[in-house]
């Protein structure tokens, strides 16, 4: 049932924003490869919105609001929609609609769409993972270059310290936090949680009676790695420790 819910809802999503078929890396391309709005419109191909400029922003947001519920649709039906590439997509199209949307509007001085959406896949990867370097680094290698290293750092640095506020683990350890099973924070408290008493007393013991012989006690003794042992009486129970 869960396939056939997912395949509808992801089906659905796709016939309406074809960006969404795939990882999205060749959308993401368009975006920073391309510098006017003719190039930028190829992304519009196969949508309901093909050849009308003037919807380009709204079907960015659009692709960028759905994508969530694509790779949630995905997960949800058994699939593996992953997380690295959705960062990306979500990141490269959020800074990508943030840019144009201010030029649209003249917001303030310009600001480069190809740079912004490089901005964005940093700054969600870096939120989602808690990896800061990871993002500023591998957008580094993307453009061939370090001329935007100052304002990756400044980007991610934000982000990074944003999603701390509202969540102190990354994606790939939030589950074993709240299962109280992630042992990077809170070492002691973590593993004595994680104990159980089953699992910690001593079931492996050798019982002696109480009118036995010391002599004849050391060959129990001897057979266990223990020096205590469980005498039993028919009046009450006590323990003989054997020295």
């Amino acid at each position: 049932m869960k396939l056939i819910v997912g395949g509808l809802i992801l089906s659905s999503l796709i016939f309406l924003f074809p960006s969404l078929y795939g990882e999205g890396y060749s959308s993401l391309r368009i975006f920073i490869e391309g510098k006017t709005e003719l190039d930028w419109d190829s992304v519009l191909r196969g949508s309901m919105f093909a050849g009308e400029t003037k919807f380009l922003v709204l079907y960015v947001g659009l692709v960028m609001i759905t994508k969530v519920f694509a790779t949630s649709a995905t997960n949800g039906a058994g699939g593996c929609g992953g997380t690295f590439a959705p960062s990306l997509f979500i990141g490269g199209f959020g800074g990508f609609f943030f840019a144009r949307v201010w030029n649209i509007n003249h917001l303030g001085v310009y600001i480069p769409e190809k740079n912004f959406t490089l901005y964005g896949m940093a700054a969600v990867m870096a939120a989602v993972m808690h990896a800061p370097l990871t993002g500023i680094f591998l957008i580094a290698e993307l453009t061939g270059g370090y001329h935007l290293f100052i304002p990756l750092i400044i980007v991610t640095i934000c982000s990074y310290l944003t999603i701390n506020i509202f969540e102190h683990h990354s994606i790939y350890a939030v589950r074993l936090a709240r299962q109280g099973k992630l042992l990077t924070h809170h070492t002691d408290h973590s593993i004595l949680t994680m104990m159980s008493m089953k699992n910690i007393i001593d079931k492996d013991f050798t019982s002696v009676k109480p009118d036995l012989e010391m002599g004849t006690s050391y060959m129990p003794s001897a057979q266990v790695a223990t020096t205590t042992f469980p005498c039993s009486t028919t009046a009450a129970d006590c323990w003989a420790k054997s020295t």
